[in-house]
């Protein structure tokens, strides 16, 4: 099984609490499940009939797996699985 499914923007993220006067940024976990929550929301609203498992092929199918790693390859599928996630394409 792959794993992890998709990958998520993270480095370049930013947020902050509080007046939204000021940024700083976040990555890992704590920025990608936000971002994936965030567009599987977006999917769902634009299309309320899909299925789970529609949702995640939808994602999964439309991600960009043209990835570089820090050493100017491209990302390991360990690293980033099926691609990073696009929801604009996802939405097309």
């Amino acid at each position: 099984m792959l794993k992890p499914e998709i990958g998520a923007p993270g480095e370049s993220v930013s947020a902050k609490s509080g007046l939204g006067k000021t940024s700083s940024a976040f990555s890992g976990t704590s920025g990608a499940a936000p971002v994936v929550t965030g567009a599987v929301a977006l999917l769902l609203q634009s299309n309320p009939d899909l299925s789970p498992a529609e949702v995640k092929a939808r994602l999964m199918n439309t991600a960009n797996f043209m990835i570089k790693a820090e050493d100017g390859n491209l990302a390991p599928v360990s690293r980033i699985g099926s691609g990073e996630l696009r929801i604009e394409t996802a939405l097309s």
